[in-house]
C-alpha cells in the first residue's frame, strides 16, 4: 500500500473534499463522495444525523487534521462486505477539532473514520463510521 504514517496523496484528497464538505454542512456532497453501496445506504440527511449525533457534547468543530489505522479489509466485517482486497485503499480517521481559538482546553470534537476504495479509477469513501475523539 504505502509507508507507514504517509497517507497516500489520493486518500488524503479523498479526506480533504470529504472534512471541507462536513465543516460547509454540505451532506449532499458528503454523500456524492461516497462509494455507490454505501449511497444507497446512507442519504445525505442520515450523514448530517450521524455527523450531529457524533458532535453532541462537543466543542464546535473548526479544524481537522488526517490519521490512518491499521484496519485491514477482514477487520471491517459484514458492513463493508463490498470491499476488497483488491479496492481497498486504508483505514483513514478525520479528526475534527475547535483548532486554535478555543484554545488547548478542549482539543478534539468528533473522529469520522472511513475505508477509502478505489472504483473506475476514482477514490470513494467505501464505509462511514464516527467515533468520540480521543
Amino acid at each position: 500500500m504505502y509507508a507507514e504514517g504517509v497517507v497516500e496523496q489520493k486518500c488524503e484528497a479523498l479526506c480533504e473534499a470529504l472534512a471541507k464538505r462536513v465543516m460547509e454542512r454540505n451532506f449532499g456532497g458528503v454523500h456524492a463522495l461516497l462509494a455507490p453501496w454505501l449511497q444507497d445506504r446512507m442519504s445525505p440527511t442520515d450523514i448530517e444525523r450521524m455527523v450531529d449525533e457524533a458532535a453532541a457534547g462537543g466543542a464546535p468543530a473548526r479544524a481537522w487534521s488526517l490519521d490512518e489505522g491499521f484496519l485491514e479489509v477482514g477487520d471491517l466485517g459484514d458492513a463493508a462486505r463490498e470491499i476488497t482486497d483488491e479496492n481497498y485503499r486504508g483505514w483513514l480517521c478525520i479528526q475534527f477539532n475547535p483548532g486554535e481559538a478555543a484554545g488547548s482546553k478542549a482539543n478534539a470534537s468528533f473522529d469520522l473514520w472511513l475505508a477509502a476504495v478505489e472504483q473506475d479509477g476514482d477514490y470513494r469513501v467505501g464505509h462511514l463510521e464516527p467515533a468520540e475523539a480521543d
